[in-house]
Parts: C-alpha cells; sequence; structure tokens
C-alpha cells in the first residue's frame, strides 16, 4: 500500500469530508469507524486511493485533544483483524501531530476483492457520508473484483478494433496442439494460429 507524504497528509487534514477523509473525534463509536473502514476499504468512487480517517480530530476540522497512547492505538488496530469486516482490510496507523493537533491517521488501502463487508453487510462512501451499499452498487464492486481476477489478456486490454490476428509476439507459446483460431502464449496474449510463436 502507497502511503501518503507528510504533505499529502496535511492537505486531506484541512479538507472536508469527502469519500477519501472522515473526521472522528474518538474511537469510542467503534460501529461507524468499522463502517467507514469498510467503505474506504470498497473504494466505490475508483480513486485507486488510501481513505483516511483522523481520529482526534471533530467534524468542523478542529482538534478534539484526544489522548494518543499505545490504548488507544491497540484499540484501533484491533479492528483490522476482530473478523468484523471481511475480507481483511489492509490498513496502517500512524500517530501524527498535524497543524498542533495530535491523532491518529487510520490509513486503508482500496480492496483487491470488493466487495468488502462489516458485519456482512456492503458500506461505501457517498460524498462525506457512508452508506449502505444499494444493489447495483454491490454488483460494481463484484464486477470490480471480477475484472482484476482475469489474467492479464486481451480481453481487457485490446481496442474494439483489434483482432487477434492482428497480433503477433516472438515469445514461445504453450499452445502446442492445432487450434483453428487461436492459442495463448504463457502471458495469456492471444495470438492467430499462423503467427510465428504459435506452433
Amino acid at each position: 500500500m502507497t502511503n501518503y507524504t507528510d504533505e499529502e497528509l496535511e492537505q486531506l487534514f484541512t479538507q472536508p469530508e469527502s469519500d477519501l477523509v472522515e473526521r472522528k473525534r474518538s474511537p469510542a463509536d467503534r460501529s461507524a469507524i468499522h463502517r467507514t473502514i469498510c467503505a474506504f476499504a470498497n473504494d466505490l468512487p475508483g480513486h485507486s486511493r488510501p481513505g483516511v480517517i483522523f481520529v482526534g480530530v471533530n467534524d468542523d476540522g478542529s482538534c478534539a485533544g484526544l489522548r494518543i497512547d499505545d490504548e488507544l492505538l491497540t484499540s484501533l488496530a484491533q479492528m483490522h483483524s476482530d473478523g468484523n469486516i471481511l475480507p481483511l482490510p489492509t490498513m496502517t496507523l500512524e500517530s501524527r501531530t498535524i497543524v498542533g493537533c495530535d491523532l491518529v491517521a487510520v490509513i486503508v488501502a482500496p480492496s483487491l476483492e470488493p466487495p468488502v463487508r462489516y458485519q456482512g453487510r456492503v458500506w461505501v462512501k457517498v460524498g462525506p457520508t457512508v452508506q449502505l451499499a444499494s444493489s447495483d452498487e454491490e454488483r460494481r464492486l463484484a464486477e470490480r473484483r471480477r475484472a482484476g481476477d482475469l489474467p492479464l489478456t486481451f480481453g481487457r486490454r485490446l481496442t474494439p478494433h483489434w483482432t487477434t490476428s492482428t497480433l503477433t509476439t516472438s515469445e514461445p507459446s504453450t499452445c502446442r496442439t492445432p487450434s483453428p483460431r487461436t492459442c495463448l502464449t504463457r502471458t495469456g496474449v492471444a495470438l492467430s494460429s499462423n503467427s510465428p510463436g504459435c506452433v
């Protein structure tokens, strides 16, 4: 996961809540933080960037004066693997002082296996709000996962006007039997049956 630089975190800290930023005064409302972690992991807008929960910051952006100690960090860290969010999210905790405010930045990476669920339900970020996903949104997330499961093949990379007959490669093929149309190289690139690498 690519974390933000100090400058990028400070910029996010000063921005209003959005589909990349959430503020929490304290970790007291564990359910709300769980839902937000789940929503950031689903990355419905498709930012492909981590979402950040600033714990220790009021909704208006002012500092809540939260004491940052091991107990607080442990409490937040347990949300990662307590079994409530599945698949497990990828997240890091960073104790920071930003613009004079002591806080914890919970940084959540977009999941490679959406949809992610909290207690069996899919949550997403819609602007500054965390909401239950609609059936259509769940379907979009599931399709994104299926697309991610595909090999790096022509199916996701070819432009519409390309055909398998326009591709050639010098890479040896794993296709060793005659084929009327195509065979696949080890990397999954489609070749026409008369291409040099297809035997």
